[in-house]
C-alpha cells in the first residue's frame, strides 16, 4: 500500500519498486552459488538428517547438541533434490540445488523486511530503503549461500515480529498466538532464541 501524502513520481509504484530490489537481491543470492564445495559444517546439516527417525535420535544430546529444526528441512529439500536432480555429489549443480533452501529463505526476507518497515513507519521511503539496504547487505548474502540454519531463523524471526508488532496495535488472539507459534519453531531452530524471546518481553 500507498503511504498517505505527496509522493514522488518513482514512489508511485512501490510495487514495482519492491519487485526490482528482490530480482537484485536475488541476483546477489544466486551469483556463484555453486563456487565452492560444501564445507564441514554445511556437511554436519546434512548429515544430521539421518538421526530424524522412529527413535527421534536427532533429540540425543549424545548425537546432537543443536536445535533439530533445520536438520529437519535440510532431510525433506535433500530429498527432493535426490528425487528430481540425477547429479552427483562432486558436481557443483548439486551443490547449487542443495543450496537452494537457504538461497529461497534469503529471498523471501527481502520483502518481509519491506512489510514490516512499512508497518512500523507507514511511509513508503523507509520501507524501501530498509528493503533495499538489507538486499545488499554482505552478511545476509552471505549466509543465504551456506546450507546452515541462519536464513531460516532470520524468516522466521521477521514473521515473529511482525505478529508481535499487530499483536500489540491490534491485540487479537490470533495474532498473539501466530506470535508464540513463531517463537516455538525459532526456538526449535536455534538456541540463540531465548534472546528474541528476551527483548520481546
Amino acid at each position: 500500500p500507498d503511504a498517505v501524502g505527496p509522493q514522488s513520481s518513482y514512489l508511485r509504484h512501490p510495487r514495482f519498486l519492491l519487485l526490482i530490489i528482490l530480482l537484485f537481491g536475488a541476483g546477489l543470492r544466486l551469483y556463484d552459488l555453486g563456487a565452492a564445495s560444501l564445507w564441514y559444517d554445511e556437511g554436519a546439516s546434512l548429515y544430521l538428517g539421518q538421526f530424524h527417525d522412529a527413535e527421534l535420535r536427532i533429540l540425543d544430546p549424545e548425537i546432537n547438541n543443536e536445535a533439530p529444526l533445520f536438520s529437519l528441512l535440510v532431510k525433506v529439500w535433500y530429498g527432493l533434490v535426490q528425487a528430481l536432480d540425477a547429479s552427483t555429489v562432486t558436481e557443483s549443480r548439486h551443490d547449487v540445488l542443495i543450496r537452494l533452501l537457504p538461497c529461497i529463505l534469503g529471498i523471501l526476507c527481502i520483502p518481509l523486511v519491506y512489510a514490516l518497515a512499512f508497518r512500523l513507519f507507514q511511509q513508503v521511503e523507509p520501507a524501501l530503503l530498509a528493503a533495499f539496504l538489507f538486499a545488499l547487505s554482505p552478511f545476509q548474502i552471505y549466509y543465504a549461500q551456506e546450507l546452515r540454519v541462519y536464513t531460516w531463523f532470520v524468516l522466521v524471526a521477521l514473521v515473529a515480529t511482525w505478529y508481535l508488532w499487530r499483536a500489540l496495535e491490534e491485540n487479537r488472539h490470533g495474532q498473539w498466538i501466530m506470535m508464540i507459534l513463531a517463537l516455538a519453531l525459532l526456538t526449535y531452530s536455534h538456541f540463540i532464541a531465548v534472546w528474541i524471546i528476551f527483548t520481546f518481553n
